[in-house]
């Protein structure tokens, strides 16, 4: 069996069309070659966020830090990523765009990049 993991394979994707990335992890990259491109930035931490949106100040952002199991025994907590995470890309996007405004162009050419 072949495991592949989503975000090593959109940084790849990513070089590979000569694009500049910014992982964004509380862990480390599972594909030694990408560690220059990471930072250590736990989703949880709006302030780190939003720096670190300021100063990378990027064209677009995927959000793909999420809980995608459902057991019911756990707490409502142990899915922070899902919405205070969620919480904090948003805000640190809305703050970095404060003088602008956001349009559809910013989502555009990624979708593109993958209907082919």
């Amino acid at each position: 069996m072949r495991i592949r993991f989503i975000g090593t394979k959109l940084v790849k994707r990513f070089l590979d069309t000569g694009g500049e990335v910014l992982n964004i992890d509380i862990a480390e990259p599972r594909n030694r070659k990408h560690l220059h491109l990471w930072r250590r930035v736990d989703l949880l931490d709006r302030e780190a966020m939003i720096d670190v949106f300021r100063s990378y100040k990027p064209d677009v952002v995927l959000h793909m830090a999420a809980r995608t199991d459902l057991h019911e025994s756990r707490s409502i907590k142990c899915y922070a990523a899902n919405t205070d995470g969620v919480a904090n890309v948003i805000e640190a996007v809305r703050r970095m765009y404060a003088r602008q405004s956001l349009s559809r162009e910013l989502c555009l050419p990624l979708a593109d990049s993958f209907a082919r």
